[in-house]
């Protein structure tokens, strides 16, 4: 549905609603991995004892599940103050500025 309205009308796609999008990737990616991972520890929790591999996928998607998100509202953030601080150059923002930075801060973490 997203999808087909940005298609659609291509004045709705700006930097700010690519940092959107990206913010429902991540949590939704965080949701899918992070959190069945969560609740199947609480229902068994000798589930890591045994496999190296497992215990490694909590703890990298503990990580990165928390702090992507928090990452991109801060992008969101600066997108918001910019916008209000000086909304001449906001309006000459391109969307691959919004792609940039979102794919900035996936790294950033990674790198981090």
């Amino acid at each position: 549905m997203l999808h087909g309205s940005l298609r659609r009308n291509s004045r709705l796609v700006t930097p700010f609603s690519i940092h959107i999008v990206n913010m429902l990737v991540i949590n939704l990616t965080g949701t899918a991995t992070y959190d069945v991972i969560l609740h199947v520890r609480n229902l068994n929790r000798d589930i890591f004892r045994g496999s190296y591999a497992l215990c490694g996928a909590y703890k990298y998607f503990q990580w990165t599940s928390r702090s992507l998100p928090a990452l991109q509202h801060s992008i969101n953030c600066w997108d918001r103050w910019l916008a209000f601080i000086s909304p001449n150059s906001y309006r000459t923002k391109t969307i691959r500025f919004g792609i940039i930075s979102a794919v900035t801060i996936v790294v950033y973490q990674h790198l981090w």
